[in-house]
């Protein structure tokens, strides 16, 4: 439970910092602990959803082709 005197407004949740449960980004912004790790995280798993997508993608178009010229494969 958050306590003490406010020291900023986090700006990833927009909701108030207090001083027991404040960090500094990259920035040197106030925020709280938790968001910066949820970000990080979320930064992380965008970065790997978008490496599948890229990966999907070029199978489609692999797969496209294959049914073009009749030779289409599965696997």
């Amino acid at each position: 439970m958050a306590s003490g005197c406010i020291v900023a407004e986090c700006p990833i949740c927009e909701d108030w910092v207090f001083e027991d449960e404040w960090i500094l980004n990259q920035y040197d912004n106030v925020v709280h602990e938790r968001c910066l790790k949820t970000r990080n995280n979320n930064n992380k798993m965008n970065h790997l959803l978008n490496q599948e997508i890229q990966r999907l993608e070029k199978r489609v178009k692999e797969l496209e082709e294959q049914n073009k010229s009749g030779q289409m494969t599965l696997f």
